[in-house]
């Protein structure tokens, strides 16, 4: 009878001491990890990375291309963060986005189940940042896509950061841009910007954007929600300004008044409306009726808006409910019937007939 040979292999680990077969088994485990960890990377290489990786990188403009595609249980997302040069024009950067998304939808290397690119730059003292849509590559089917390239969709990109980098001269931190919206971060200004966004005349490739334009002007936060199709008359969204932040408050007081003349709302009430937030409250944690008051008096009379609300501050968690009082407006005069609470309303809009 013939006797069994041994595998090499069983010989070497029945032979090999304790201590190494146990770095054998942490080696294998390691091992399949890194498999693990590899495999969606792989996958997204195979799905498009390299292809859109090298053409990016052709690009004068761009000088660095980050790029991941994470698999969260729908498919690979192709995600590419770029960085250009600074001083990049609009023209320039537009036409990188507009190559991507041509790149993304119609090579047929990229296989990825979406894909999304961002673009950031230093234009003058200001960094921007485009926050581009979410397309699906090859994919025929897919109406948005497929808009995404289209003449109009290509005139509002183009438009937009046009935009972005014309109102850099006013010394603006942050400019943000997408295909729906431009938002704009100034920092501290001394006047009312002359390049607000709510008081700009845009063309009809940017029918469809929100703009959210906020700065600090006097102690006060300001922000103005417009959209580029029923914008506000600029002396109503000035006035309000100049008038609000002359209003003095205790010290430590950071308020805020926020415009909102946006069409659509998640709220009924679709109207222009004004927000005043984080007003001084008094012992009992509501709203402080003198310091309320001296708002309400002050808004009295604008014209345009339709409706006013005033909220104390108020700490992030706190069980405390939020304090508030809202008013209508009818051409320019603020309603003697409240809202709720009647009681408190009631009584700042008598203090505020008294200033």
């Amino acid at each position: 009878m013939s006797t069994p040979v041994a595998n090499a292999a069983d010989t070497r680990n029945a032979a090999a001491p304790p201590a190494k077969r146990r770095k054998r088994v942490r080696a294998a485990i390691v091992f399949a990890l890194a498999l693990m960890i590899l495999v969606p990377f792989v996958s997204c290489v195979d799905q498009g990375q390299i292809p859109m990786s090298r053409w990016l990188k052709q690009q004068d403009a761009v000088t660095y291309v980050q790029m991941a595609c994470p698999d969260r249980g729908k498919g690979c997302t192709l995600s590419t963060r770029v960085t250009l040069a600074p001083d990049t024009s609009a023209q320039e950067a537009a036409s990188i986005v507009d190559g991507a998304l041509e790149k993304a939808i119609q090579d047929r290397h990229v296989t990825a189940n979406s894909f999304h690119i961002s673009l950031k730059w230093q234009y003058h003292s200001t960094q921007l940042h485009y926050d581009g849509p979410l397309v699906a590559p090859r994919s025929p089917e897919d109406g948005f896509s497929n808009r995404m390239l289209a003449p109009q969709a290509r005139a509002q990109r183009l438009e937009a950061l046009r935009t972005a980098t014309d109102i850099t001269a006013d010394d603006i931190d942050q400019v943000t841009v997408s295909d729906r919206s431009i938002e704009v971060e100034r920092g501290e200004v001394h006047t009312i910007p002359t390049s607000l966004l709510a008081t700009r005349t845009f063309s009809d490739n940017l029918e469809t954007m929100t703009l959210t334009d906020t700065f600090t002007l006097r102690g006060w936060r300001i922000k103005t929600i417009s959209d580029t199709e029923a914008p506000p008359p600029s002396e109503a969204v000035n006035s309000l300004i100049r008038n609000t932040v002359e209003v003095s408050l205790p010290d430590g007081t950071n308020p805020l008044l926020e415009l909102d003349t946006t069409e659509y709302s998640l709220i009924k009430n679709s109207e222009p409306r004004i927000k005043v937030w984080f007003l001084p409250k008094d012992d009992d944690d509501d709203l402080e009726i003198q310091s309320a008051a001296a708002v309400l008096a002050t808004i009295e009379g604008t014209p345009y808006f339709a409706d006013v609300e005033l909220c104390a501050e108020h700490e992030y968690g706190s069980k405390t409910p939020l304090s508030c009082v809202s008013y209508e407006i009818e051409n320019g005069r603020i309603g003697h019937s409240s809202r709720y609470p009647k009681e408190r309303a009631q009584e700042i809009y008598d203090a505020a007939q008294q200033l």
